[in-house]
Protein backbone atom coordinates (compact mmCIF):
# COMPACT_ATOMS: atom_id res chain seq x y z
CA UNK A 1 0.00 0.00 0.00
CA UNK A 2 1.23 3.55 -0.80
CA UNK A 3 2.02 5.68 1.64
CA UNK A 4 2.07 9.37 1.68
CA UNK A 5 4.30 12.05 3.32
CA UNK A 6 1.46 14.56 4.40
CA UNK A 7 -2.12 12.32 4.36
CA UNK A 8 -4.58 13.71 2.45
CA UNK A 9 -7.39 14.88 5.18
CA UNK A 10 -4.26 16.94 6.99
CA UNK A 11 -3.80 18.84 4.40
CA UNK A 12 -8.08 19.29 4.12
CA UNK A 13 -7.68 20.48 7.90
CA UNK A 14 -4.78 22.67 7.87
CA UNK A 15 -6.54 24.12 4.70
CA UNK A 16 -9.69 24.46 6.47
CA UNK A 17 -7.46 25.75 9.35
CA UNK A 18 -5.66 28.72 7.25
CA UNK A 19 -9.54 29.51 5.49
CA UNK A 20 -10.95 30.25 9.16
CA UNK A 21 -7.68 32.13 10.50
CA UNK A 22 -8.31 34.17 7.45
CA UNK A 23 -12.32 34.24 7.60
CA UNK A 24 -12.11 35.57 11.32
CA UNK A 25 -9.32 38.18 10.50
CA UNK A 26 -12.05 39.69 8.10
CA UNK A 27 -14.74 39.52 10.37
CA UNK A 28 -13.20 40.27 13.22
CA UNK A 29 -12.32 44.06 14.40
CA UNK A 30 -8.64 44.50 14.23
CA UNK A 31 -8.05 46.82 17.43
CA UNK A 32 -10.32 44.17 19.69
CA UNK A 33 -10.88 44.85 23.03
CA UNK A 34 -8.32 41.58 23.83
CA UNK A 35 -5.30 41.87 24.04
CA UNK A 36 -4.96 38.06 23.59
CA UNK A 37 -6.25 38.22 20.65
CA UNK A 38 -4.09 40.93 19.10
CA UNK A 39 -1.41 38.77 20.35
CA UNK A 40 -3.07 35.66 19.07
CA UNK A 41 -2.90 36.93 15.52
CA UNK A 42 0.06 38.69 15.57
CA UNK A 43 1.86 35.19 16.26
CA UNK A 44 0.39 33.52 13.55
CA UNK A 45 0.21 35.66 10.60
CA UNK A 46 3.10 34.93 9.02
CA UNK A 47 2.62 31.03 9.18
CA UNK A 48 -0.55 31.58 7.87
CA UNK A 49 0.45 33.99 5.22
CA UNK A 50 3.12 31.30 3.61
CA UNK A 51 0.40 28.75 4.27
CA UNK A 52 -2.20 30.81 2.45
CA UNK A 53 0.31 30.38 -0.66
CA UNK A 54 1.64 27.16 -0.09
CA UNK A 55 -1.77 24.59 0.33
CA UNK A 56 -3.65 25.51 -2.76
CA UNK A 57 -0.11 24.34 -4.80
CA UNK A 58 0.72 21.54 -2.71
CA UNK A 59 -3.32 20.30 -2.31
CA UNK A 60 -3.83 20.70 -6.38
CA UNK A 61 -0.02 18.70 -6.64
CA UNK A 62 -1.02 15.78 -4.78
CA UNK A 63 -4.51 16.03 -6.29
CA UNK A 64 -3.02 15.44 -9.82
CA UNK A 65 -0.77 13.00 -8.22
CA UNK A 66 -3.93 10.97 -7.47
CA UNK A 67 -4.64 11.55 -11.27
CA UNK A 68 -7.57 13.98 -10.57
CA UNK A 69 -9.99 11.74 -8.40
CA UNK A 70 -13.09 13.53 -7.46
CA UNK A 71 -13.86 12.13 -3.85
CA UNK A 72 -10.27 13.35 -2.20
CA UNK A 73 -9.34 15.18 0.76
CA UNK A 74 -6.85 17.07 -1.38
CA UNK A 75 -9.78 18.33 -3.60
CA UNK A 76 -11.60 20.25 -0.34
CA UNK A 77 -7.92 21.56 0.90
CA UNK A 78 -7.73 23.19 -2.31
CA UNK A 79 -10.83 24.96 -3.00
CA UNK A 80 -11.30 26.09 0.76
CA UNK A 81 -7.03 27.84 0.31
CA UNK A 82 -8.24 29.03 -3.07
CA UNK A 83 -11.35 30.82 -2.46
CA UNK A 84 -9.47 32.30 0.95
CA UNK A 85 -6.59 33.01 -1.12
CA UNK A 86 -9.35 34.94 -4.32
CA UNK A 87 -10.31 36.65 -1.48
CA UNK A 88 -8.21 38.40 0.13
CA UNK A 89 -7.00 39.45 -2.88
CA UNK A 90 -10.41 40.98 -3.39
CA UNK A 91 -10.82 42.49 -0.46
CA UNK A 92 -7.00 44.21 -0.47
Amino acid sequence: MHKDILPPFLIACSSLGIALYWSLDLLLPRLAESKLYGVFFELLWLPMLIGLFCMPVLSFVLWAREQFSFPSWNIVGFLASSIVLFARMIIL
